[in-house]
């Protein structure tokens, strides 16, 4: 029983003192599967300058933080002040997720690398991507470095639709280009084939016309609503009209023909005749939400008339 104290004795004075040898320098404990628990905090720690890994010859397994908690606060970096956070060597899926910047005033800065591409909202789904919801005063920034900047909006391949200042309760102030760089603006275009009903979706379009008998029937008056037709091809039988919805005479305003002016006075149908029509000859129209108002020139004499169809 003796020898066996002794031997035992000797086996933890050796166990000590190879762990107080091993805590000069490196040391590795390999241990298998493990849980730790603590009544209170955990703390995992390193001298000043080195470093802590969690998981770092882990390949596929999963390294798993804080996944029972629900409530409280889950922290990274709160002390962090000068350095690098990586998270995510290739991809990294979170939940319901908040970032923000704490209560300083410094910048979240999402930066890829030299010719990285930063992708927010490229995964299927139905959610609102909002940048800038608050409600007191902001100034938000899209490309505003002082390299070149080819900034994109809504030139996906589906049917967009880009609202711009429609959203506000005031006066809204939008300014596009400068005194020295305009914006290049191209106007929705079509070239309708036989008698066509003018949706108020086309609004802003230009329509370019030119073949017999073709009629084109506006949509019901509502303020903005504004179109332009263009003569691009000759025709020789049976006059185009341009024609108010129900016949309704709201049609108002002069059109130059040959370089008369002729009024129109609650009309119901622009015409232009063949034989007389020149390409080139156009008659423009804007809606105040009662009335049609329009606008034409046509060359040659007796090449458009405002006639009332009923």
């Amino acid at each position: 029983m003796k020898n066996i104290f002794q031997k035992l004795g000797l086996g933890l004075f050796a166990l000590a003192l190879s762990l107080t040898m091993t805590s000069s320098a490196n040391a590795t404990i390999t241990i298998a599967a493990l849980t730790a628990t603590s009544s209170g905090a955990l703390t995992l720690d390193g001298a000043a300058a080195s470093a802590v890994a969690l998981g770092s010859a882990t390949t596929t397994g999963a390294i798993a933080i804080g996944d029972a908690q629900t409530t409280g606060a889950f922290t990274l970096g709160a002390g962090h002040t000068t350095g690098a956070i990586t998270i995510g060597g290739t991809s990294m899926t979170t939940g319901a997720t908040t970032i923000y910047g704490g209560t300083g005033t410094g910048a979240i800065t999402l930066t890829p690398g030299t010719a990285g591409t930063i992708v927010i909202g490229a995964a299927d789904g139905t959610g609102a991507i909002t940048v800038g919801s608050s409600s007191t005063t902001q100034t938000l920034n899209l490309g505003t470095g002082a390299g070149v900047a080819t900034i994109n909006i809504g030139t996906g391949t589906a049917a967009n639709v880009i609202n711009i200042g429609t959203g506000g309760t005031g006066a809204q102030v939008i300014t596009i280009g400068s005194a020295t760089a305009g914006p290049r603006i191209y106007v929705q275009n079509s070239a309708p084939n036989g008698d066509t009903t003018i949706t108020a979706a086309q609004t802003g379009s230009t329509f370019f016309i030119g073949a017999a008998g073709d009629d084109f029937t506006l949509p019901a008056p509502a303020a903005g609503l504004n179109y332009k037709f263009i003569v691009d091809t000759l025709y020789t039988t049976t006059p185009m009209t341009i024609v108010t919805t129900s016949s309704a005479n709201i049609i108002q305003g002069p059109m130059m023909v040959a370089g008369a002016i002729v009024a129109c006075v609650a009309e119901d149908a622009i015409q232009i005749v063949e034989t007389a029509e020149s390409i080139g000859d156009w008659v423009q129209f804007v809606s105040d939400g009662t009335s049609w108002f329009m606008h034409a020139e046509a060359t040659t004499t007796g090449a458009m008339t405002c006639t009332l169809v009923s």
